[in-house]
């Protein structure tokens, strides 16, 4: 089986790397079909929702360390 990870760079400059999960089929399945629905990207999706938790968690000033994270685009983040 041959990946192909693509890097791409937001507005930052800030490097995009693969972030790679075990979950059962049954709901990628149904996560990725929400995402078609609601017209978004998987990829996309996965980045707010990681913010999200990352700002909940940490300290007071809401810095997490890292640069603002910007979208990549595309619809790279719906294969399967």
């Amino acid at each position: 089986m041959t990946q192909t990870v693509i890097t791409l760079m937001t507005e930052e400059k800030e490097k995009i790397v693969a972030l790679r999960a075990f979950v059962p089929e049954s709901l990628r399945n149904d996560f990725k079909s929400v995402c078609a629905k609601e017209g978004k990207n998987m990829s996309d999706v996965l980045t707010e929702f990681i913010e999200s938790y990352v700002k909940e968690r940490s300290p007071a000033s809401g810095n997490t360390g890292g640069k603002s994270r910007g979208k990549k685009g595309g619809k790279e983040g719906n294969s399967p």
